[in-house]
């Protein structure tokens, strides 16, 4: 049975307003989210029958909010972000293609849908969504674009198959590559050629003590991973031009891009700045709205849904990660403001220093930020 509790957040500031007239935050509401517990049923939230018009409702109150965030009108910045990112994603998705990739001219009318996951072979229940947001579009003329979470840590280079009988099964694990350290996917390249093009045989022929078994769908879309391999050896890319084209197939047209790719874009970096100038203020909205959350729906985990920001001698926790090219652990970024400047710390040195008044724009600040890939 749910419940409904309601919890004001008492920072006024981070209420958001749509011109002059303020909206008021929604009560927390505890729901009992559970898996369906039958084939072919789908689960989501809201209901799929909500999704367009509440995605023209977002378009609309974004369109009109005049609120100013450090020297930008947010009407003005959802325009600049999404040009911004549509037109990389269309950048990137061509490269998978091999085919230009046309935006339309109105983009700030077009609704937009997205997603996102690791670019890992996932389950069909992950791969919906994509299915979702590409329908989505279609029926209401928008665009769909799909982020590759390539920023987070590859965790496996191999797939479990079932083997055995029906009265003895058991799993196996057949490799796409090497066994790797842990690194972000971004940074994953494929390290044994051979093992990657010939995994889709491997597997098929270990699926062969299943002979009612259809032929896997991996021998149709892995043909697309190899071939990218001569363009790419980044894994992610492979992988993901493989689901790219086996969702083209499917009549699926949703655009692709990488998260590392996204946090180079000057709309990302004006935004990572406007944290770091903002740093002590966003970290205790964070950290109440995140305890709101946890009362309502009675969660005691201290790492879940994500952990609050910290803070020690001045260094407060931002919420992105920083790590060194070649580096197999990701660090938390702190950011300290000394006067006019702002430090950035991954918790042990200071990585680099931004010029940042507090009424100054943060163009410098983004030009800074601009050299840290070239610099590791």
């Amino acid at each position: 049975m749910s419940s409904v509790t309601p919890f004001p957040c008492q920072n006024p500031d981070s209420r958001f307003d749509s011109g002059t007239k303020p909206v008021p935050e929604p009560e927390w509401v505890k729901q009992d989210l559970r898996v369906p517990k039958y084939d072919d049923v789908v689960f989501a939230r809201p209901d799929l029958s909500q999704i367009i018009g509440d995605a023209e409702a977002n378009r609309d109150m974004f369109q009109s909010c005049s609120r100013d965030r450090s020297g930008k009108i947010i009407s003005s910045l959802r325009s600049w972000a999404r040009r911004a990112v549509l037109e990389e994603a269309a950048r990137y998705t061509a490269e998978l293609t091999g085919s230009a990739v046309e935006l339309p001219a109105d983009l700030d009318e077009q609704l937009l849908f997205m997603t996102g996951h690791q670019p890992a072979l996932y389950h069909p229940g992950v791969w919906i969504k994509n299915l979702l947001i590409g329908k989505a579009a279609q029926q209401s003329a928008g665009l769909s674009l799909n982020l590759i979470v390539d920023n987070d840590l590859v965790s496996s280079t191999a797939i479990k198959i079932p083997q055995g009988t029906r009265d003895t099964p058991f799993f196996s694990e057949i490799s796409f590559d090497e066994t790797i350290k842990k690194k972000p996917w971004e940074e994953t390249t494929i390290q044994n050629e051979e093992l990657f093009r010939t995994f889709s045989a491997r597997v098929e022929k270990a699926l062969n003590v299943w002979p009612e078994l259809p032929t896997p769908l991996l021998c149709n879309i892995w043909p697309a991973a190899v071939a990218h391999m001569q363009k790419s050896d980044r894994l992610a890319d492979c992988l993901a031009a493989a689901r790219h084209a086996q969702e083209q197939r499917w009549g699926i047209e949703n655009l692709e891009l990488p998260i590392s790719r996204m946090c180079q874009t000057g709309p990302f970096l004006w935004f990572a700045c406007h944290l770091f100038k903002n740093a002590r203020a966003f970290r205790s909205t964070h950290n109440e709205v995140l305890s709101e959350y946890r009362k309502v729906n009675r969660v005691r985990s201290k790492t879940h849904p994500v952990p609050e920001l910290s803070e020690s001698d001045g260094w407060i926790e931002s919420p992105f990660w920083i790590w060194r090219t070649g580096e197999t652990r990701r660090h938390q970024l702190f950011v300290k403001r000394e006067q006019d400047q702002i430090q950035l710390s991954n918790g042990t040195d200071v990585m680099t220093t931004l010029p940042m008044g507090e009424n100054c724009d943060l163009s410098a600040a983004i030009e800074v930020l601009k050299q840290l890939p070239d610099q590791g």
